[in-house]
């Protein structure tokens, strides 16, 4: 009953609060138009919690990974995901007020904010993987040690120096550490990408305003049945001010992993085993992208993004089809090597069955038995 009265007064007072805020600039318009971004980013911190505590059975394997490389990948493509929340949640909110015909104020950060949280923003934005890497964590207790043995001989300059002790003792305490270095491995490869997508845009730019200059002329014919505010925030030349040229580049980047993945995790011709949580995380980039950039365009004319996906959807299907390459893909389902020895050698008669019952029971532990 407590927690019953608790959580009516907390949303009475959360409904306050939006009510009071929402006189003063428009936030639940805003927070409309970031719908999509906001889902993934309850995606990345849901995941964990929902996988192994409403639905265990079916979802706790997913945070169960038995390589350091495995570990690094899922934490590289987490840490992409919540990225891609950031560039499409601030982009859509720097874009929507020239989109929807300049009736919503533009939005800026709040006062309070330092300046340094605005700078690092890439590593608050990070912190929607914890739940993941922390399950990952706790869940991925045998972690192959192989390159622990690779290390365990110490070098000669170490052995000439007298700390052999002192080097073993290290690698014995190695193993506990295994995840976090796999964790570590994952960070590196991801902050590289954020690093590589800003130094894209600082190196292209001038080379794309010239571009952009040159393509307006021919942009402005085809976006000319487009109001004039969606024109704009895709032929002007001042659309740097939105920091596209920085989103384009992470998502250039992001789009070369996604087709690195397809080549090299195709389930009929895989290259290497990876942890199953990574193609979800694969896909999950993939939405981050499409749904808030559809939404963007399709709000202006209150289009559902649910429609267009759909009969996208239904298109790909039939040209798959069509072409002689289906979509999907069936698994061969084989007999696991322990239900193979499980399975009996003679037929499972009446009679055989109450012979391995009475092996099983013998009768002066369980004198009656009921068919």
């Amino acid at each position: 009953m407590n927690s019953v009265v608790i959580t009516v007064v907390a949303l009475f007072v959360l409904i306050i609060l939006l009510l009071r805020i929402q006189r003063s600039r428009p936030l639940l318009q805003y927070l409309f138009f970031i719908r999509h971004s906001l889902l993934v980013g309850l995606i990345l911190v849901g995941l964990a919690p929902v996988a192994l505590y409403l639905l265990p059975n079916m979802g706790q394997n997913l945070f169960v990974i038995d390589t350091i490389w495995g570990i690094g990948l899922v934490t590289a493509l987490a840490i992409v995901a919540s990225w891609v929340v950031m560039f499409t949640m601030l982009l859509t909110i720097r874009s929507a007020p020239r989109v929807m015909l300049d009736v919503y104020r533009p939005v800026h950060a709040p006062r309070w904010l330092p300046k340094w949280v605005i700078r690092q923003r890439a590593w608050f934005f990070a912190l929607l993987t914890l739940p993941i890497l922390i399950a990952v964590y706790v869940h991925s207790n045998h972690v192959d040690q192989s390159w622990v043995t690779r290390i365990a001989a110490a070098p000669p300059w170490v052995q000439n120096a007298g700390y052999g002790a002192q080097w073993m003792q290290a690698i014995q305490v190695a193993p506990a550490w295994s995840r976090v270095v796999g964790m570590a491995v994952g960070i590196v490869p991801a902050w590289l990408l954020l690093r590589v997508a800003i130094l894209l845009r600082s190196w292209l730019s001038p080379s794309l305003d010239r571009i952009r200059a040159a393509l307006a002329s021919w942009l402005r014919p085809l976006l000319g049945p487009l109001p004039v505010s969606i024109q704009n925030a895709y032929s002007d030349q001042n659309v740097r001010s939105f920091r596209h040229d920085e989103a384009a580049g992470f998502f250039i980047l992001t789009l070369v992993i996604y087709f690195l993945g397809f080549i090299f995790l195709r389930p009929d011709a895989p290259r290497f085993s990876v942890p199953a949580l990574s193609y979800f995380l694969l896909m999950l980039i993939l939405l981050g992208w499409l749904l808030p950039g559809l939404s963007l365009i399709l709000d202006r004319w209150r289009v559902p993004t649910l429609f267009v996906l759909l009969a996208l959807s239904y298109i790909f299907w039939g040209v798959a089809n069509l072409s002689g390459y289906p979509t999907g893909h069936v698994y061969n389902v084989v007999d696991s090597p322990t239900d193979a020895l499980r399975r009996p050698s003679q037929p499972l008669t009446p009679e055989r069955v109450y012979q391995l019952w009475s092996q099983r029971h013998p009768v002066a532990q369980y004198p009656v038995m009921t068919v």
